[in-house]
């Protein structure tokens, strides 16, 4: 369910160098002669009037311009009694269109396109229009529902694209031509986030003249971009407003955006954690064997070593250019051979335990995984004993399917049903939602494809979590090559990709051979 961006009482400010117009405007225009069409001319004109957004998170998602300016007109305009009118067909006139709109305090409306002459019609209808601009050639062919459009007295001014801008002794000749109005009513602490699809500068441009400020996001990946999540944190904007199908749903955007407000960014910077990173860790037991309290000396020697070994791969220039992430995976749940005291044949480590050591390696940029060997458990009910560290950004999970009992939905040790899986990646998505955090990386260690049973099913698509599968097999190079192989055939889509990597030279490859694996890993344990 969409929550609401939080109310702030502070103003809303331009983001400086983050603010950017989609779109080349044209510079230039010379007027025309105002025509006057058939009707009364309207003696109390209204001025134009910024609508009250529907809701906090809104996504105008269309990719035909003529509809998209038309549902933008919708979305930010009660009224306006001018109107910019433009060609669907004619770009450069769309430009100068934008230009004019954000000086005039009105929307842009696309002729010739998507939407039929009444559709145009009834939005002019609707926002109590009084006169229209033509730009460009728009004039000659603008329907006649528009220029003739009953009991409205439409002003029509022909703008022309010219090289040296829109002129001020020009805009003042329109503006003569238009009715006096009384000063808009605009839009304030509105965010209007814009992910660079073609043909979005109409609706772009209205949703500024309504009073929005605009953000570049190229392809709406929003968590991708540090510059897009400070911007957003910065605005602390009362609604945002998502401009293209690359925002996804508006759910989805509302969880980016509450996400992007704290400000909170991964190692490697943003807030996704794939694709365009690569985690480098030790294999679980030897960072932390039979994990007990550590001291302040031995928390800091841990951390430091996890750096240590993530940093032969930031010497080496990789195909992907990835930004290599320290990572910390550490065992909270070890598996054993007794039953233990809850008999579930797991021994799980206290959270306040091994908190001290997450918290520091999360303070100085290391990811955490927090390492699962359910044992007779599920993986979910072990998961849920870990929420609290998990609510901080830079942690995630690692699944260790070997270690898992028969029983309790398992039909065989070392295999998990699918099922077993979504749910904790479920349970994940739902608590990155509620307490607005980044993306968490979750990786799945398997010794074979088949460890995890119809992996195909698996529900890796959803954009709270991303998974990795990891081949976790030992031995000779060639018998770890063809595993990785093994374990990505048929694999769902989606996914990121783990390998084992050995210790020492002269024994198996370094950096620069992992590396070359096709594809190459996201995910790369020492033994």
């Amino acid at each position: 369910m969409m929550g609401p961006v939080k109310t702030r009482k502070v103003r809303f400010a331009t983001i400086a160098g983050s603010v950017a117009l989609v779109g080349s405007l044209l510079a230039g225009c010379a007027s025309g002669d105002a025509v006057e069409s058939p009707g009364e001319t309207t003696s109390a004109a209204t001025g134009a009037q910024a609508a009250e957004l529907p809701a906090p998170i809104l996504v105008l998602g269309s990719s035909d311009p003529a509809e998209l300016a038309l549902t933008a007109s919708q979305t930010f305009f009660e009224q306006a009694p001018v109107v910019v009118v433009a060609d669907a067909t004619d770009p450069d006139a769309q430009a100068t269109a934008a230009e004019a709109a954000v000086a005039l305090t009105a929307p842009v409306l696309l002729t010739g396109g998507a939407i039929s002459d009444d559709g145009i019609g009834s939005e002019l209808e609707r926002l109590g229009a009084v006169a229209a601009v033509h730009v460009g050639d728009a004039a000659a062919s603008v329907p006649v529902a528009v220029r003739h459009f009953p009991d409205v007295h439409l002003a029509t001014s022909s703008l022309r694209e010219q090289p040296a801008g829109i002129n001020d002794d020009d805009l003042r000749t329109v503006l003569g031509a238009l009715p006096d109005l009384p000063e808009p009513e605009v839009l304030h602490e509105v965010l209007v986030l814009v992910d660079g699809a073609p043909g979005q500068g109409p609706a772009v441009a209205t949703a500024r003249a309504a009073g929005a400020v605009p953000l570049e996001v190229p392809d709406g990946e929003l968590s991708a971009s540090s510059e897009a999540v400070q911007a957003v944190a910065a605005a602390k904007a009362l609604a945002v407003v998502g401009i293209g199908a690359g925002f996804g749903s508006a759910d989805d955007l509302a969880w980016r955006v509450r996400a992007a407000e704290t400000g909170a960014e991964l190692p490697g910077g943003g807030q996704e954690v794939l694709p365009g990173k690569r985690y480098v860790t030790l294999h679980r037991s030897a960072v932390t064997p039979y994990l007990t309290e550590l001291t302040e000396e031995e928390i800091t020697g841990r951390v430091e070593l996890a750096r240590e070994t993530a940093a032969p791969f930031e010497d080496v220039e990789s195909p992907d250019g990835a930004t290599i992430v320290p990572t910390l995976e550490l065992a909270v749940t070890v598996a054993s051979g007794a039953p233990g005291v809850d008999g579930n044949y797991s021994t799980e480590l206290d959270v306040e335990t091994v908190r001290p050591l997450v918290e520091a390696a999360h303070d100085a940029g290391v990811y955490v995984l927090l390492a699962l060997q359910p044992g007779g458990s599920t993986f979910l009910e072990q998961v849920e004993q870990y929420d609290d560290l998990l609510r901080l950004p830079a942690v995630g999970l690692a699944l260790d399917v070997e270690h898992r009992r028969a029983g309790n939905g398992s039909v065989q040790s070392g295999t998990v049903p699918v099922t077993e899986v979504d749910d904790v990646l479920e349970h994940v998505a739902g608590l990155v939602r509620e307490a607005d955090l980044p993306q968490k990386l979750v990786v799945v260690h398997q010794s074979s494809a088949g460890s995890v049973l119809d992996r195909q099913d698996l529900g890796a698509g959803a954009s709270q979590t991303a998974v990795v599968l990891h081949s976790d097999v030992y031995g000779a190079l060639w018998l770890k090559e063809s595993a990785y192989e093994e374990l990505r055939a048929d694999a769902p889509d989606g996914v990121g990709w783990g390998w084992t990597q050995h210790r020492g030279t002269g024994v198996a490859p370094g950096p620069e051979e992992a590396l070359v694996l096709e594809p190459a890993p996201d995910y790369i344990s020492f033994e």
